[in-house]
């Protein structure tokens, strides 16, 4: 009998250091998964620090996960890119050009450079300078490709007045040459076919050749005085420079073209012009309405 609960006794003892052991063994394996999902969770944020490669991205990690094992690396790597931000910047300040601040934010947008909104309102500032004392409607259309939405209407206004530029130089070539009846020289605005020329369509070389030295025959030496107040011009998404304006037209006092109203005589007729130039300075239309 005594023998019979020494061993129960016995049993008893051997369970409650079998389930204790189970218990240790359960909470051991439970810190063993928490660490682990700790491990791989560090793992994951910084994988992703690493992919965004930003000045904040590292700064933002440094400060959310001050115990992570890559804290020290990523120190190491944001003083890095921090060196690198402002030397660049450094040079721009010295130098503060369009090629330093190009160079400058080419290099630091993908680390996210912090600078890089200065350096945007700088080179903004000094792209449109240039670009507000050019009459290059070429310039003007980079800039705005560059900086779209950017001083819309003093592009507008520029554009405008680059554009009346051009075709009053195209007009006066023409018009001078038209005048001094240079037939060979006139036939180098107009290409191989004529969309529109007078009141005729699809005109052939040959065909304008007969009818300039008709004209020139039947009118005699004319003088074309445009009023360029009125011009009005515009290019369009060809890249064809549209022109309509009224001229003069007239005997000149002297055989030179010359752009006076007052050289004309008081009765002399006014003809309106409608001159389209295409992008390769080629005349396709010509009309005119007395």
């Amino acid at each position: 009998m005594e023998a019979t609960k020494q061993q129960t006794a016995k049993n008893k003892k051997k369970g409650v250091i079998i389930t204790i052991s189970v218990i240790v063994g359960m909470v051991l394996l439970g810190f063993g998964g928490i660490y682990y999902l700790q491990c791989r969770n560090d793992n994951a944020v910084w994988t992703s620090v690493q992919n965004d490669g930003t000045i904040s991205g590292y700064q933002r990690f440094i400060q959310q996960y001050p115990s992570n094992s890559h804290v020290e690396e990523a120190k190491k790597i944001l003083h890095q890119l921090q060196q690198q931000d402002e030397t660049a910047w450094s040079r721009v300040l010295t130098m503060p050009n369009s090629n330093n601040l190009n160079t400058y934010i080419n290099l630091m947008s993908k680390t996210g450079g912090l600078h890089l909104e200065n350096a945007a309102v700088m080179l903004d500032s000094l792209e449109w300078t240039k670009v507000s004392k050019s009459m290059d409607p070429e310039l003007i259309r980079a800039y705005m490709a560059k900086f779209p939405g950017k001083h819309q209407d003093e592009i507008s206004s520029l554009l405008n007045r680059t554009i009346k530029i051009k075709a009053k130089n195209k007009i006066l070539n023409f018009l001078t040459l038209y005048s001094d009846e240079n037939i060979e020289a006139v036939m180098n605005y107009f290409s191989d076919n004529t969309p529109v020329y007078r009141n005729k369509t699809d005109v052939s070389r040959y065909e304008l050749y007969d009818d300039l030295k008709g004209e020139f025959i039947e009118e005699g030496k004319v003088m074309y005085a445009p009023d360029f107040s009125q011009l009005e011009a515009h290019e369009d998404s060809k890249g064809n420079l549209i022109t309509v304006f009224p001229a003069t037209k007239s005997l000149p006092e002297e055989s030179v073209f010359v752009n006076v109203l007052d050289s004309l005589t008081p009765s002399a007729p006014v003809i309106r012009f409608h001159i389209s130039f295409s992008p390769e300075g080629k005349i396709n239309l010509l009309q005119t309405e007395e």
